[in-house]
């Protein structure tokens, strides 16, 4: 439970985030105001904007660093999805390289009687903060989660994310 509430929760502090690229070696990332503050060693600079917004930049090597710790931290939580006992009916994870499409591979009758559905919000959410910190502008950001039915081989529910 207490993941669902920090997945619900990063999500709605995740979605009005937007960063981008500087050509001059540095990387700058925007976050919401509400958003916990950047703890980074080789940021170089955080600049609170008129809105409450955070604008920090940075190397693109510690962006870089960034992007490799939540791609491992991604990996690892979807490794605890796949082999946990909080998510009983996922047998499998499946994603591609940028965290854009996620297959959840499940027994579908026990997907169906539990609340394991709340798994595909957690990818989804990961998801869209990768891109974001990957330079995706928030209008083009977006997790596609097919669940699929472990014996039979098709998806039977899609989801997207944001909701277009």
């Amino acid at each position: 439970m207490k993941k669902a509430v920090f997945f619900i929760s990063t999500a709605l502090l995740v979605l009005p985030l937007a960063a981008c690229s500087g050509g001059n070696g540095v990387v700058e990332i925007t976050v919401p105001a509400s958003f916990e503050r950047l703890k980074a060693d080789g940021v170089s600079e955080a600049a609170v904007n008129d809105d409450g917004s955070v604008t920090y930049k940075m190397s693109k090597a510690t962006h870089k660093k960034m992007l490799r710790e939540v791609r491992d931290e991604m990996v690892r939580s979807i490794e605890e999805m796949k082999n946990g006992q909080q998510f009983k009916s996922i047998k499998d994870i499946e994603h591609n390289n940028k965290f854009t499409e996620f297959t959840l591979i499940v027994e579908r009758e026990a997907y169906e009687k539990s609340f394991d559905g709340v798994a595909a919000l957690g990818l989804a959410v990961q998801g869209l903060l990768y891109q974001i910190l990957d330079g995706v502008t928030q209008d083009r950001i977006s997790a596609v989660i097919r669940v699929t039915d472990q014996a039979a081989g098709d998806a039977f529910h899609t989801i997207h994310y944001p909701e277009r």
